[in-house]
């Protein structure tokens, strides 16, 4: 399985990356704070194992908060409400 990197856009305009995997129940994995790079994470083989374990059971969710990664980088607001909004984007695209 490799991770395909999809967008979305929050209710405020900021762009999120994330990616979607397997089948079952759902687990959001929440990134970093305040850096993450869900595609570094795939790529390093510790996590990689790490996800696929979890892919075996899960559909997993991995995104990118807005600042970070492959996210817009350019608005780095770091709050609660941003990180709601960029949690509800990926959910809601989902």
């Amino acid at each position: 399985m490799d991770s395909r990197i999809q967008y979305t856009t929050t209710r405020d305009g900021a762009n999120i990356a994330f990616w979607a995997a397997g089948e079952g129940p759902v687990l959001i994995q929440m990134p970093a704070i305040p850096w993450s790079h869900c595609q570094a994470e795939w790529d390093d083989p510790d996590w990689r194992t790490w996800y696929e374990r979890l892919l075996q059971h899960h559909r997993v969710v991995r995104f990118d908060l807005r600042g970070s990664g492959l996210s817009d980088r350019d608005r780095v607001e770091c709050s609660l409400e941003t990180m709601l909004l960029d949690t509800e984007a990926v959910v809601e695209r989902l």
